[in-house]
């Protein structure tokens, strides 16, 4: 590409052809007196007095600007009479936007909310189109759907690719603070790289003991059922077959009755100082029946004996009669139980 060469010492003059000793550079933000350093280093640290006073020969020295901003300048003779003013002045010879498409490059920063974003693009957009593609740093990880403005114009929404040619929107902490690539599709921005990339499985195949593939979650009635295969049992799923809750002196057991799961529930206690015969209560009932009863009785010197359930065991609880080394009825020191319900 050519490019006009620009000389980098600017000599000045008079209307008339004189040199123009003393004359007077100012320089100010584009459309105001609000006055915009110049710098005499590429590093942009170290700044020209303003206005910047010419030489004796008319000659200023080696002027260097901001290429992110635009500027006015003022030229005055050395008695503070205006010869020319410029506004706008462009420092870049070309940018980005002068390109088409535009080159994916850094936009910059973002700034707002969690969800709703702006972006003051570097250089500025002044319109939307389907050929933008660009990073963007992120200043705060999103929220839920997302959305973002940038340079100003009307905000759109934040998406990822659903890997089926379409498209979802953003999660949370889909992105973080931190850099990502970004693609305008012509109607949303869609992020190229999120933290949590969106998982299509229509198009594979069901896994199996000899073949990779994708497995599904299998239902808690499925699991209750039994009769379902190629699935896997979330961690959850398992617990609800337990209902979440463990009753008082009890263990929880699952058992296969059929093709189907149930919930088979162990109680045991030990009672001490008992009668020779009464009712024992459980700790917690039953929730729905009481299967069995296994019981055994101890004397003081620690004798197991004899002991007899008296009437069918109820969710709540079951009689008893305690005997001695005879068979007759006598008091225990201890009864020891175990009952099975569900």
């Amino acid at each position: 590409m050519a490019q006009t060469l620009y000389l980098p010492i600017q000599q000045v003059f008079t209307d008339l052809g004189l040199i123009g000793a003393g004359f007077k550079l100012e320089t100010f933000k584009t459309g105001t007196s609000t006055p915009l350093a110049t710098y005499s280093d590429t590093a942009l640290t170290i700044a020209n007095a303003n206005p910047t006073i010419a030489d004796s020969a008319g000659r200023f020295p080696q002027i260097f600007i901001n290429d992110a901003k635009l500027y006015k300048a003022v030229l005055k003779d050395a008695e503070d009479n205006v010869v020319w003013t410029a506004d706008p002045i462009d420092p870049k010879i070309f940018t980005l936007n002068d390109f088409d498409p535009r080159p994916t490059s850094f936009w910059g920063v973002t700034d707002g909310t969690s969800t709703v974003y702006t972006l003051a693009a570097n250089p500025a957009i002044t319109a939307y189109s389907s050929n933008q593609t660009f990073f963007l740093q992120f200043h705060i990880a999103c929220g839920i759907a997302p959305t973002i403005a940038i340079s100003e114009l009307s905000a759109l929404a934040l998406k990822k690719s659903d890997g089926a040619g379409g498209k979802v929107d953003l999660e949370i902490n889909d992105v973080l603070t931190g850099t990502y690539e970004a693609r305008n599709d012509g109607t949303d921005i869609v992020i190229l790289n999120p933290e949590k990339p969106f998982f299509d499985s229509r198009n594979l195949s069901r896994a199996t003991e000899l073949l990779a593939g994708v497995t599904p979650i299998a239902s808690q009635a499925k699991v209750i059922a039994g009769v379902e295969a190629g699935e896997y049992v979330a961690p959850s799923t398992l617990g609800g077959l337990f209902n979440n809750s463990i009753l008082a002196n009890s263990a929880k057991l699952l058992t296969k009755v059929g093709g189907a799961f149930n919930e088979a529930i162990i109680k045991y206690e030990r009672k001490a100082s008992l009668p020779s015969s009464g009712t024992i209560i459980f700790p917690e009932a039953f929730p729905t029946a009481c299967i069995s009863v296994m019981i055994v009785a101890q004397d003081s010197v620690g004798i197991f004996r004899g002991a007899q359930l008296t009437s069918i065991p109820l969710t709540t609880g079951f009689n008893y009669n305690t005997l001695n080394s005879n068979g007759n009825s006598a008091t225990a020191d201890a009864v020891y139980y175990q009952a099975i319900g569900y």
